[in-house]
C-alpha cells in the first residue's frame, strides 16, 4: 500500500478528531493542548491542521466562538 495514502488517511482522523473535539465546546483548548491530545508536537499539528481545515486551530476556534 502506498505509504502517503496510509500517511493521508491517518492525519485525516486525527483533523477529524481535532475538530470534533472543539465544536464539542473545546474552544478554550490551548494550541498545546490540542496537539498532546492528537499526540503531535504543536508546531506539526498547527501546520497539519491549517493544511486541511485552510485555517489555524485558533482561527478555526474563534469562528465557532462568534458564530460562524
Amino acid at each position: 500500500m502506498n505509504m502517503q495514502i496510509v500517511e493521508q488517511g491517518y492525519h485525516y482522523g486525527v483533523m477529524r478528531r481535532a475538530i470534533e473535539m472543539i465544536d464539542a465546546g473545546g474552544e478554550g483548548l490551548t494550541l498545546e493542548q490540542l496537539a498532546a491530545r492528537m499526540d503531535m508536537s504543536p508546531a506539526h499539528f498547527q501546520r497539519l491542521f491549517s493544511a486541511w481545515v485552510g485555517v489555524s486551530p485558533k482561527r478555526y476556534q474563534q469562528y465557532l466562538t462568534l458564530g460562524h
